[in-house]
């Protein structure tokens, strides 16, 4: 009898140190994956939730895509005109990291993987000169300035004339698509240009690489042209800046290679009051 009962209670002890080293490992694990620790009542009650860690890439354009012109065997465009015929792609820098972020999404830390970086070298669009006026090409015009009271232009009393789209200029407005005369040198928010015939009236460009400053121009920073005016050949354009008193106002800051992209073709219409306007295309 008396070896059953300490066979009992070496059973029980061994099921109790069992039970206790399982239940050990059980907070173990529920502290790791929860992010919590028991607590004595006198104990300050802390936040573990754990951090969050993630490997991030990032890309870098190291150079712009580069422009390669090229001239065709078979000449049936304008010869100042270009086509892109193939995309080119900019130098690229391509890098992974980690990055650490408290449970309240803060950055904490971010390093570079060693090893990760890869550079990828860009590759020239080729555009291909002898193409005709399409959505996207390209040209490279000089720019001379115009105002409505020059001298072939003939306006009258109040300093406003006709352009060859229909649209009325002043020295010091431009009527707009609804009829209304607006302060300034812009037709619906488009600076007003002449180009030679190879454009069709109602073309609207996209002007970059320029030194322009005033009225609205900032050197380097591409505005919106629409054509709304003939009176000059090939390639040039004719910036209309109002009056003629103002040829000085709207100014080159240094030498300019200007890039002139077309974005869209309007067209000749009447508005409601049936005065001439050039609508604007739906999407550029």
């Amino acid at each position: 009898m008396e070896n059953t009962v300490k066979k009992i209670a070496v059973f029980v002890s061994a099921v109790v140190f069992l039970l206790s080293i399982y239940l050990y490992i059980f907070l173990q694990l529920a502290q790791k994956k929860d992010g919590f620790v028991l607590q004595t009542p006198s104990d300050e009650i802390t936040d573990l939730t754990p951090y969050s860690q993630y490997i991030i890439s990032e890309e870098t354009i190291l150079e712009a895509t580069k422009k390669q012109f090229v001239t065709p065997e078979v000449k049936d465009g304008y010869s100042w005109m270009a086509k892109q015929i193939q995309p080119g792609m900019p130098k690229m820098r391509y890098v992974n990291y980690q990055v650490v972020y408290n449970k309240e999404g803060q950055l904490l830390a971010k390093t570079e993987v060693p090893g990760s970086e890869v550079i990828v070298e860009g590759e020239p669009a080729i555009y291909q000169y002898y193409a005709l006026p399409e959505i996207g090409t390209v040209f490279f015009p000089k720019i001379t300035k115009y105002g409505a009271d020059c001298a072939a232009c003939y306006p009258n009393e109040l300093g406003q004339g006709n352009t060859s789209s229909g649209v009325k200029i002043g020295i010091s407005s431009v009527r707009q698509m609804d009829g209304s005369w607006k302060e300034g040198i812009t037709y619906e928010g488009y600076y007003v240009v002449a180009s030679s015939q190879a454009l069709p009236l109602c073309t609207t460009l996209i002007i970059s690489d320029h030194s322009f400053t005033g009225m609205g121009l900032e050197p380097g920073v591409p505005f919106k042209a629409i054509v709304l005016d003939r009176g000059v050949s090939g390639s040039t354009l004719d910036l209309f800046v109002g009056s003629e008193y103002n040829l000085e106002v709207v100014h080159t800051t240094g030498s300019q290679s200007p890039m002139a992209t077309i974005t869209g073709f309007g067209t000749r219409s009447l508005n409601q009051n049936g005065s001439p306007i050039c609508t604007l295309p739906e999407e550029e």
